[in-house]
């Protein structure tokens, strides 16, 4: 996934604006094993509630769609930004049979049209990790354009450590037991990328992180609509 997130691997060669805001929680080490509240599940922080919407620091604004994606109703991240322009930019999760499976992203033109699409069937983590397991994940991203017709695939790695659940106040709100992620892949040593998902949400804050330091942020600075 080249844009956005591709939930958690596009963070690490997605270009942020650095920025400061407040609002924000203090961040623990990023060694901490965060135990989280007795209700807490790390499942649940990958479920989308379709009709959610909300601005990141960086000017980008998100809403949680239903599109059809390789044949099926999926529910994703859409990237609002420019779209009535540009046409819109999805990423798809789906919680289901045990997994967290993070289906491809898809370009759709303004009229909806599907343009672009990703797949990545093998890109997914067992919904009941642990806080402090990590999962080493080997697949295939297969690129598919419509106009001009054009298909490719590339053997794709990355290794995703589940740090831990965590509450953030952002922009006024409380997001209880946000999943905290870190993502490396062996192309880019001494860079990590650090995600929050939060309960029908999806992700709230992401960091760039380089040889421990943080580099640049982005995190939801306004609610605009919830369901």
């Amino acid at each position: 996934m080249k844009k956005h997130l591709h939930a958690l691997s596009a963070v690490a060669t997605a270009t942020l604006l650095l920025v400061s805001c407040g609002g924000g929680s203090a961040d623990p080490a990023p060694d901490a094993v965060l135990a989280g509240s007795s209700s807490a599940s790390f499942a649940e922080c990958f479920e989308l509630t379709p009709g959610v919407q909300y601005s990141m620091s960086t000017a980008a604004q998100y809403t949680v769609v239903e599109r059809v994606f390789d044949g099926a109703l999926e529910p994703g991240l859409s990237n609002d930004q420019g779209a009535a322009e540009e046409g819109t930019y999805v990423d798809f999760i789906r919680v289901s049979d045990g997994f967290i499976r993070f289906l491809g992203d898809a370009d759709y033109d303004k009229n909806g049209d599907l343009i672009v699409m990703w797949r990545t069937s093998e890109f997914k983590l067992r919904d009941n990790m642990q806080p402090g397991e990590s999962a080493e994940i080997n697949y295939v991203e297969e690129f598919t354009s419509i106009d001009p017709p054009m298909n490719s695939s590339e053997n794709e790695s990355i290794n995703i450590t589940f740090e831990g659940f965590e509450d953030l106040t952002l922009a006024g709100q409380t997001f209880s037991d946000t999943c905290r992620l870190s993502a490396t892949r062996p192309e880019t040593p001494g860079q990590t990328s650090v995600v929050w998902f939060a309960k029908g949400f999806g992700p709230i804050r992401t960091e760039f992180r380089r040889l421990g330091d943080v580099t640049e942020t982005e995190e939801l600075n306004a609610v605009l609509a919830t369901p």
